[in-house]
């Protein structure tokens, strides 16, 4: 996790802000930024730190009061969905009468089953959606960790399809015969995902490399209370982080990168859906 902040309530009078994926630096305990109500937050290049966008959404339904107007979020990557589903529950449902809800919202790839219940959050209605755990990577680690399924990590922890093989048949991926995985010397061998040249030691681990048992990782136990869903966020993030070096590539380079729009009367693919 990088170190790099930002200290918004240097500019208390903020309406709009466009920021680099990031840490907010302030006490979200206090309502600092009141009278904020864009924030579009971006990405650099292909190498990106998820973690900035669930932490964004997570401290936000923590301290909803933090910025209490907030009405349309941009975020270049999709956060973790039962991070995000909190949020919109906690933010829209508060009863102060100088409250905004959470209204536009753009993400990156989103599940087609879960965009109409994002919408109908953002119109400020209950819906019926998956439960927390099932939006979670926590409930879905026996399909991350099934050999018969392909996928890349992010796209597994964004409920997302990717067609990359797993290993230890990841070589069929780059289109290479098994018996090449015993050397790495005389392969065209692609730039790895996370910037190592894939004729690395790193990158042949990353792409040869055997998937773990589940018993032999720490896998936190994922809690019922959204509270402590939230409070305990950080914890789940650490041990995601520990699935770096293991089976599976990393990331597609495609996990998250086009862009949904939802909002309070709109969901994507040109259907309007009346909220009321």
């Amino acid at each position: 996790m990088r170190t790099n902040s930002v200290t918004l309530p240097n500019w208390p009078n903020l309406n709009y802000v466009s920021l680099p994926a990031c840490k907010l630096a302030m006490d979200w305990s206090r309502g600092q930024m009141r009278n904020l109500s864009t924030i579009y937050m971006t990405s650099f290049g292909d190498n990106i730190d998820w973690d900035y966008f669930t932490h964004f959404c997570c401290n936000l339904a923590l301290h909803p009061e933090a910025i209490p107007q907030l009405t349309t979020l941009s975020l270049a990557q999709s956060p973790e969905w039962d991070i995000l589903f909190i949020l919109l529950e906690r933010y829209n449902f508060r009863t102060a009468a100088d409250n905004k809800m959470l209204k536009s919202l753009t993400l990156g790839d989103t599940p087609p089953d879960l965009r109409k219940p994002l919408q109908m959050l953002c119109g400020g209605k209950f819906t019926d959606r998956p439960p927390n755990i099932e939006l979670s990577w926590i409930g879905n680690v026996d399909i991350i960790f099934d050999e018969s399924l392909p996928g890349c990590l992010e796209c597994h922890k964004l409920l997302l399809f990717c067609k990359y093989t797993t290993a230890p048949n990841r070589h069929l991926a780059w289109g290479l015969s098994s018996s090449s995985s015993s050397s790495s010397s005389s392969l065209d061998l692609p730039v790895d995902i996370l910037g190592e040249r894939s004729d690395s030691p790193l990158g042949i681990s990353r792409m040869f490399g055997d998937i773990p048992k589940i018993e032999d990782l720490y896998i936190p136990t994922y809690p019922d209370n959204p509270q402590d869903v939230l409070l305990q966020w950080e914890q789940r993030e650490n041990a995601w982080q520990s699935l770096q070096d293991f089976g599976r590539l990393r990331s597609c380079q495609k996990a998250g990168r086009s862009q949904v729009h939802i909002s309070d009367s709109y969901c994507p693919n040109g259907e309007w859906i009346d909220v009321d």
